[in-house]
């Protein structure tokens, strides 16, 4: 299966959008493919169809053990680099050129985390990537990727050390500064994190309450290198007007103090269509103290958010 974008007026196209958050509807028409992505499907969305999913596959989970089934040959799925190539492209040009951090966890989706990330590699748009595990970054640096690549899974001393050591950035959102340090001297090098910030999903982060203070400590140390700040939309329109909110003023409040927060990313691959404000549309590019500059956060390009 191989995937990539297209524009809904483009209806004659083997070019599909996928993405877990937006379900694919599909019809095969002749030996061409015409698709209908639903574009407007959050997870809330697809939590309140869960019970009605979950009957169907109990009833075919009860139908496919009385069939007799057999099978030659383990399923696999077929990903074209050209298209990847081609759904970077296509979100750059909707993100106005904005850096893009590809989040490659899981392994890729199952799509294959190195092969994945080998694609990414040579594409000037992607300017990073993420991984939720520990594994996976190293194994990324053993394959031999050197973008950066961000771990946004939680971690202990331990692992924070092995992170540092092997060149992956950590997401911090605790009071970890001595731990950064400690690391800092060790590598005679300030230590690059991304501070992550709770604005009211509740699943990971430093609250936006405390998040200036924690944001300013690490600043003010000499072994850390702030070079992001994120947070996470919860997908649900009006309350991320309220997280946007929140997130711009932590860093306006720290703007003020002379501290800098990096670059601020909060846009994943539902907000890429849905919430265009995430990312600043209208805004333009060029620079300016009127509007948020944030980055896009995304794994659309291989057809998962």
């Amino acid at each position: 299966m191989s995937v990539a974008l297209t524009r809904a007026n483009e209806p004659d196209t083997e070019a599909v959008v996928w993405s877990d958050t937006h379900p694919l509807r599909s019809v095969f028409s002749g030996s061409r493919l015409a698709s209908v992505a639903v574009m407007r499907v959050s997870r809330r969305t697809l939590l309140r169809a869960a019970p009605g999913a979950l009957a169907w596959a109990s009833r075919a989970h009860a139908e496919a053990r009385t069939a007799v089934r057999h099978s030659s040959f383990d399923p696999w799925i077929e990903v074209l680099p050209d298209h990847v190539r081609h759904n970077i492209r296509e979100v750059s040009r909707l993100v106005e050129g904005r850096p893009i951090l590809a989040v490659i966890k899981n392994n890729a989706y199952g799509m294959g985390l190195v092969n994945m990330a080998r694609i990414l590699e040579t594409e000037p748009a992607v300017k990073g990537m993420a991984v939720v595990k520990l594994s996976e970054a190293i194994a990324l640096r053993d394959a031999g990727i050197t973008k950066p690549i961000l771990l946004m899974g939680p971690f202990d001393e331990a692992d924070l050390e092995e992170a540092v050591m092997r060149g992956v950035m950590p997401m911090v959102y605790t009071g970890v500064g001595d731990a950064l340090d400690r690391l800092a001297t060790a590598r005679q090098s300030a230590v690059p994190v991304q501070v992550c910030v709770d604005t009211g999903m509740g699943r990971v982060g430093v609250s936006f309450r405390q998040a200036a203070g924690l944001i300013a400590d690490l600043a003010g140390r000499k072994g850390v290198s702030i070079v992001g700040t994120m947070t996470t939309l919860n997908e649900d329109p009006e309350y991320e007007e309220l997280q946007l909110q929140r997130f711009r003023e932590v860093h306006g409040h720290l703007a003020a103090s002379g501290v800098s927060t990096g670059r601020r990313h909060a846009a994943s691959s539902y907000a890429l269509f849905d919430n265009p404000p995430a990312y600043g549309p209208g805004w333009r590019s060029s620079a300016s103290t009127r509007r948020p500059d944030f980055g896009k956060r995304t794994c659309s390009i291989c057809g998962r958010p």
